[in-house]
């Protein structure tokens, strides 16, 4: 009786290590797409249809919207197999879709069930009400490094969209790094983006990384720019 006591227990305890562990989601094999050079029109709908008119195994669609509803001029897609990728890549890009030539390379974002390490709360300040040079709340802000230890970390961002909020820009250079600081930078009397940001990576490595890769990667449909940021004195005795 005993025996069969322990049995059911140790039957019990694997039963409860199997329901706590999450299936294993391998994000490293390169089945996403990254669709650049939308049509407006463009939908889920109309860009699955496409795919499979290629006899492509394809998963998932999903064209990326704003605020109000708006495409923001890309999209991804899952396929089932890198294969499906690479041949989609190779027979798919420069393809008009909607009217438009859509532009694709493999998606390097980070996976979406990749968890993401806790990280300490930190303190919300009130906002001033005259300022409106940045998009971006007080609450979103990490803490800001001096200029000795973010030097050679940030990165000048130019060629954005008018759409572009410091939230999309920090995803999309996410892909490189982890991103301490994102910024679109505002014309103080208009409060409409002025077309060109910064973005602080936590180390240089990272930065040079991202000038690297995501020098003409589209953004909210516009092909941004990416250099060393040498103009932050500047932008401080400006403002």
């Amino acid at each position: 009786m005993a025996d069969q006591g322990l049995g059911l227990g140790v039957g019990l305890e694997n039963l409860q290590i199997s329901q706590q562990q999450p299936p294993v989601v391998d994000e490293k094999q390169g089945n996403r797409v990254h669709i650049g050079n939308l049509a407006w029109a463009s939908t889920k709908e109309s860009l699955t249809a496409f795919f499979l008119s290629k006899s492509l195994n394809v998963l998932n669609v999903e064209v990326m919207v704003d605020y109000n509803g708006r495409s923001k001029g890309w999209g991804l897609a899952e396929f089932a197999t890198g294969a499906d990728v690479a041949t989609c890549i190779a027979t798919c890009n420069e393809v008009e879709v909607d009217g438009r030539a859509i532009r694709l390379r493999e998606d390097r974002g980070p996976g979406r069930q990749e968890p993401r390490a806790p990280r300490a709360p930190r303190a919300v300040k009130e906002p001033r009400a005259d300022n409106f040079q940045s998009n971006e709340t007080f609450a979103s802000k990490p803490q800001r490094r001096s200029k000795e230890d973010s030097q050679g970390c940030r990165v000048f961002v130019s060629n954005l969209s008018w759409q572009t909020q410091w939230q999309g820009l920090k995803e999309h250079f996410r892909s490189c790094g982890e991103v301490l600081y994102a910024n679109v930078l505002m014309d103080y009397n208009s409060r409409r983006s002025k077309g060109c940001g910064v973005v602080e990576m936590s180390s240089a490595e990272e930065a040079a990384k991202a000038i690297a890769e995501l020098t003409e990667s589209d953004l909210d449909g516009r092909n941004i720019l990416v250099r060393a940021d040498r103009d932050r004195d500047q932008r401080q005795n400006n403002n």
